[in-house]
């Protein structure tokens, strides 16, 4: 059984450079959020979702989107469609166009401008929701960032109704230490 199982498996130097490079853009694209967030604190920074900017409504919008098909493929147990949906949405929405967009807010404006901590607000809620989904699938890079969030993660940065998209079963299985575990269950809930 064993012996035909390895015909079913192909895997040569492109699909593993494909999967690198799939991996070296989300790992970029969550060190680039982190990185955004050194100096945002949710307890007393979080802009209201009514009074953020047009494109900061729009990404959450689509980041829901991601998230609920993030769920749907977790239910059926399609690992594939959950990681291509993180990495569509990372490559087009969010590294394409809204970070590119938003580099004037982050690095030009005052520090305390509302437009700059509107933009924090969405990318904290997108990061802390990207991580939830993407912990079942690469635990070590998600643990990594998680542990790396400047704020506090059980924090309540979500702005809209974007759903975490990892299982419950996962939250339970960051590892030993109940910490660790109530963070995760925090963001899951968090992200609600």
């Amino acid at each position: 059984m064993y012996h035909r199982l390895l015909f079913c498996v192909q895997i040569g130097a492109g699909i593993l450079k494909q999967v690198s490079e799939a991996y070296r853009k989300l790992r970029g694209t969550l060190r680039f959020l982190l990185g955004n967030l050194a100096d945002f604190d949710p307890s007393k920074d979080v802009v209201p979702y009514e009074q953020l900017p047009a494109v900061d409504k729009w990404l959450l919008a689509k980041h829901a989107a991601v998230m609920a098909e993030v769920q749907e493929a977790y239910d059926s147990y399609q690992f594939r469609r959950v990681f291509q949906a993180c990495l569509n949405f990372v490559s087009n929405e969010l590294s394409s166009f809204y970070l590119d967009t938003a580099k004037d807010r982050v690095y030009i404006q005052d520090q305390n401008s509302s437009s700059r901590r509107a933009c924090q607000t969405v990318q904290a809620a997108v990061l802390q929701g990207l991580l939830s989904a993407l912990a079942p699938l690469v635990p070590h890079m998600a643990e990594d960032a998680w542990l790396n969030l400047p704020q506090h993660p059980s924090s309540n940065t979500a702005t809209t109704s974007s759903s975490s998209a990892a299982p419950s079963s996962s939250s339970s299985s960051n590892g030993s230490n109940g910490q660790e575990s109530s963070s995760s269950n925090g963001a899951s809930s968090s992200s609600s």
